[in-house]
């Protein structure tokens, strides 16, 4: 099933804070974390040795490019580009190239950027996530599934030594593996992941979202591309080391 392909919306989500407790979720002892199913999920940023290395202007006019980016990529496009040329290391600012050039509508561009970087970096999550996102957006559901890690995979058996992801990770994971199960009109185990987003973050777009795509009448995906990334997530991400061979898959069950 191909998607009705929009032009991009930039939303900004997840401003801070942390859950109250709800069922399912265990206090980490610490107010910017979380536990969901044994992995520790944060709100605060985790270090990018990368990111650390940058001039202090850099590092400062990356947040101004995180704001300019939510707004309109396409007044940052040449100044993104230039910063993924310049710092090849640095995970975000690709990330960020991607997402500028696919709202610029350069669909061809964008998708051979993104398998670069995922070909040449497969430890980068966001890079993993963002060319499923696109390969959903084509209809390619076991093309994406493929890039996740295979049929049933975590976050856990994709990262065993990982066991705190920050909740963008979290969010942008879940929300493409009920994606997924939409496409594959398996609705109740995508239930189930939109009850978890829900316990982790009900007021982010990502759930409403989901209630949208879960809604009879919006089976239909017509999902904007792209539209739930808030543009540097990845800022200060570790990157992860993939499992070679995947554990058992986590069960899920429809909580309702």
């Amino acid at each position: 099933m191909k998607r009705t392909r929009k032009k991009p919306i930039l939303v900004p989500e997840g401003s801070g804070g942390n859950p109250s407790g709800p069922d399912g979720l265990a206090n980490t002892g610490d107010a910017e974390g979380a536990r969901l199913f044994e992995l520790e999920i944060t709100w605060g940023a985790l270090r990018d040795p990368e990111v650390e290395r940058l001039r202090r202007s850099v590092r400062n006019r990356m947040e101004e490019i995180h704001e300019l980016l939510s707004a309109d990529p396409a007044i940052v496009f040449e100044e993104v580009r230039e910063l993924a040329g310049q710092y090849p290391r640095v995970m975000c600012f690709r990330n960020w190239l991607c997402v500028c050039l696919r709202f610029l509508g350069r669909e061809e561009e964008a998708r051979d950027y993104c398998e670069a970087t995922v070909r040449d970096h497969p430890d980068y999550l966001f890079g993993r996530m963002s060319l499923a996102e696109m390969m959903l957006d084509e209809g390619n559901i076991e093309g994406a599934v493929e890039v996740l890690g295979g049929e049933g995979a975590t976050l856990a058996s994709l990262y065993p030594r990982t066991r705190r992801f920050h909740i963008t990770e979290v969010r942008h994971w879940f929300f493409l593996q009920a994606e997924v199960l939409i496409l594959k009109n398996k609705i109740e185990d995508a239930r189930a992941y939109r009850h978890f987003l829900h316990e982790l973050e009900p007021w982010s777009p990502a759930v409403m979202e989901l209630d949208r795509l879960l809604n009879p009448g919006s089976r239909r995906i017509t999902r904007l591309p792209g539209w739930m990334k808030k543009i540097g997530e990845a800022a200060g991400k570790m990157v992860r080391k993939p499992a070679k061979s995947q554990p058992p898959v986590l069960k899920f069950q429809d909580p309702s």
